[in-house]
């Protein structure tokens, strides 16, 4: 089922991989790939899923930023499970 959601969100989310004029707006494959990753291990996928849906065919091309508006949909922090990582890290940090 989450592969199944991956998918759609890749699909819904291809459309957006574009070089525009100033490259700090570039989306490439690897960012989509990235935020389905950070989706999936934080769970919002169906939230990034609908707020894709709802923009689709609006025209990234007066929107440059608008793939990473979807970004603001990840939560702060790490993936549950994974609060492991943050302590080795502030840990790190330490020495």
């Amino acid at each position: 089922m989450i592969k199944h959601k991956e998918n759609e969100l890749r699909e819904l989310l291809l459309p957006y991989v574009h070089t525009f004029t100033e490259r700090k707006y570039d989306v490439e494959r690897d960012d989509i790939e990235s935020l389905i990753r950070f989706a999936s291990s934080f769970g919002v996928l169906d939230i990034v899923i609908e707020e894709a849906k709802h923009h689709a065919g609006k025209g990234y091309e007066n929107r440059p930023n608008a793939f990473w508006e979807f970004l603001k949909l990840i939560p702060d922090g790490v993936p549950p499970g994974q609060e492991d990582i943050l302590e080795d890290l502030e840990n790190d940090a330490e020495d």
